[in-house]
This record gives C-alpha cells, structure tokens and sequence, in this order.
C-alpha cells in the first residue's frame, strides 16, 4: 500500500526498540532502507536493544544504525523511547518510533506520515502495523483488530469499533513537541 505524499521531508530520527528481534529489525530495516532512496531529508537510525541474546545489533551497525544498549531492569516503553530520542541530532525535526517485530503497513510511511507535519499543529501521527510472527499476542490482536475496522466489521455490541489512541509503535512526533513533554 502507499498513500499520498507531499514535498515536505525534514530530517528525521527513526528510534527503533528490539529485544531479540534479528529477524524482524532485518525486514523493516530493509523497508527503511527502500524508502531512503527517495527521501530528500536525513534518515537517522536508532536501535535501543534491551540485553537481546540473538544479534539485532550486527544488523543495525551493518545497516548504519546507531545503537544504544538498556538493560531489562532499566527497561519501561517510554524509557525506550525517550533514551532513542534522546540521541537525536539537533537540526531533526521529527520522529519515526517503532519497534523490531513488527512492519508499518504503508511501504511509504516515512513521507506519508511526515506530510502531516506541515501543518505546526500536529505533534503526531500513527500507522497501521503488520506484526511480525515474533510479535506479542496483543500485537496481533490488536492488528486483527484494526483490519476488522477496515473492512467495516461490527463488534460483538453491533457497533462498529474505532481505532482509538496513538501507540508507540508506528508512530511519528515532532521532536520540539517531545522535548517539551518528554
């Protein structure tokens, strides 16, 4: 799927959090790598690994990505987060945050997502995910889920479900709005 872009394409950090995903951050650094051919601003690559055992970060150096190690006990989702955003260069102006085990449904996702940015209002947007079949159960529930909706299925109260709040997976903020609220 892709969907419409603009022109507008700043530099951005992608802040990627894995624990043992070797197998997944490969395809979606592919898919990343794909949409760096076309993307006029800086794509900055970030992979905060909590103590993974089979080697995601080789696949990160081999694909030029930073790499920033945290241990379990350190480890919370916003902690992830905010440890990657935190090694963004200062002249970034958005984020693409996600995760190893899963891939954003759209093979355009940067430019689709960073169009939104244009306007100084938005601080985020969020995409679609296929998770990948190392994904948690509510990944892929979640994903069962959002198709459902997209096909226009009615939930089990006859009313037809909505997609409900930005996650952290898939997800792009403008990084003034994060380092204002971190």
């Amino acid at each position: 799927l892709q969907a419409d872009i603009s022109n507008y394409e700043p530099n951005m950090a992608i802040v990627i959090r894995t624990k043992n995903d070797k197998k997944g951050i490969s395809r979606l650094l592919t898919h990343i790598v794909a949409q760096r051919l076309t993307y006029k601003g800086r794509l900055d690559v970030i992979v905060v690994d909590t103590e993974s055992e089979d080697g995601p970060q080789d696949v990160a150096r081999a694909f030029g990505a930073a790499v920033v190690p945290i241990t379990q006990d350190e480890f919370s989702y916003p902690k992830s987060i905010n440890v990657g955003l935190q090694e963004s260069k200062p002249d970034v102006e958005t984020a693409f945050i996600t995760v190893g085990h899963a891939q954003p449904a759209l093979s355009n996702c940067l430019k689709s997502g960073v169009r939104h940015f244009e306007d100084k209002r938005v601080a985020g947007t969020f995409g679609t995910i296929i998770p990948h079949e190392n994904a948690s159960i509510g990944e892929k529930l979640l994903f069962s889920d959002i198709m459902r909706i997209r096909k226009g299925v009615k939930s089990l109260r006859g009313k037809r479900p909505s997609l409900g709040d930005m996650g952290a997976t898939n997800c792009m903020i403008r990084l003034a709005t994060w380092k204002k609220y971190p």
